[in-house]
C-alpha cells in the first residue's frame, strides 16, 4: 500500500490546499488536466453557441485576472451576476476549470485568493483561444459538397445496323473495328 499522501488527489482522504494540485501535477500533467476539463464542455448538453458563449468569458475572466492581477474585483466572480450565471455556471466544468486554477467555491462567489499562482491561468488563456480559434475555423468551413447526383448517360434510340457487329450489352451502338480495316 502507497503511503499516506502520495498519489493522485482523487485517492487522498483529505482535500488538497487550493493550488496545491498545480505544483504536484507539474505543467505537462496540469496541461493535460486542463485540457480534459476545457473539452469536457463539448460534452455536455449545450448547444453549439452556449458552449462557445462560456468559452469566451472563461477566456475573458482569466484574461481579466492576468491583466490585473492584483486587483480582488477581477479574482472574485459572484454566483448571481446574470453574465457568470448564465454563461459560466450553466457548465459544470467552466465551474471545475475554476476551482483546478485554485478559485475558492465560496458560498456566494468563486474568489481567487491573492497568493494563488497564475502561471497556470496564462496556459489556460492559451489553451482557450486555441479552442476558440478552431470553432471559429470549423463554423466559418463551408459545408462538404453533396456528392453530385448520378448522370444518366443518355441511351441511343437507334439499334446498330444488321451487318455491324457490336459487344454484347453495348447500348451506345458503338461498332467493334475487325483486325482487317
Amino acid at each position: 500500500s502507497r503511503p499516506r499522501g502520495r498519489g493522485p488527489p482523487a485517492t487522498r482522504a483529505r482535500p488538497l490546499p487550493p493550488g496545491l494540485w498545480q505544483r504536484w501535477c507539474g505543467a505537462p500533467r496540469r496541461r493535460a488536466a486542463m485540457e480534459d476539463l476545457l473539452g469536457g464542455v463539448e460534452q455536455e448538453d449545450l448547444t453549439f453557441a452556449q458552449r462557445g458563449e462560456t468559452y469566451e468569458t472563461l477566456l475573458k475572466v482569466l484574461k481579466n485576472i492576468n491583466a490585473n492581477p492584483t486587483e480582488q474585483k477581477f479574482r472574485t466572480l459572484k454566483k448571481d451576476n446574470k453574465l457568470i450565471a448564465e454563461k459560466l455556471c450553466r457548465s459544470a466544468c467552466a465551474c471545475s476549470v475554476l476551482l483546478a486554477l485554485g478559485f475558492e467555491d465560496e458560498t456566494a462567489s468563486y474568489r481567487l485568493p491573492p497568493d494563488a499562482d497564475l502561471e497556470p491561468l496564462g496556459e489556460s488563456v492559451a489553451l482557450l483561444e486555441c479552442i476558440l480559434a478552431s470553432r471559429e475555423s470549423s463554423e466559418a468551413a463551408p459545408p462538404p459538397a453533396a456528392a453530385p447526383a448520378a448522370v444518366q448517360e443518355p441511351r441511343l434510340a437507334a439499334a446498330p445496323s444488321a451487318g455491324s457487329p457490336t459487344a454484347p450489352g453495348n447500348t451506345r451502338g458503338f461498332v467493334r473495328r475487325s483486325d482487317e480495316e
